[in-house]
C-alpha cells in the first residue's frame, strides 16, 4: 500500500498530475491518496521529500 507522511509532506502537489488514476489530491493542508489506488508506484519517485513510500 502507497502511503504519504502527512508530517514530511510539504504540500508541493506534484504528486497530483503524476497519478495515472487521478487519486491523489490536496484535501485542506494535507495530500490524501483516495480509495482505488493499485500501488503501481509512479508517485513514489516524484516527492523531492520522499513522503510517499510503500508500506508493507
Amino acid at each position: 500500500m502507497i502511503v504519504i507522511d502527512l508530517e514530511e509532506c510539504g504540500v508541493c502537489e506534484k504528486c497530483i498530475p503524476i497519478c495515472p488514476k487521478e487519486l491523489i489530491e490536496k484535501k485542506g493542508y494535507a495530500m490524501i491518496i483516495k480509495d482505488g489506488c493499485d500501488d503501481c508506484g509512479i508517485c513514489l519517485d516524484i516527492c523531492p521529500l520522499g513522503a510517499i513510500y510503500e508500506e508493507e
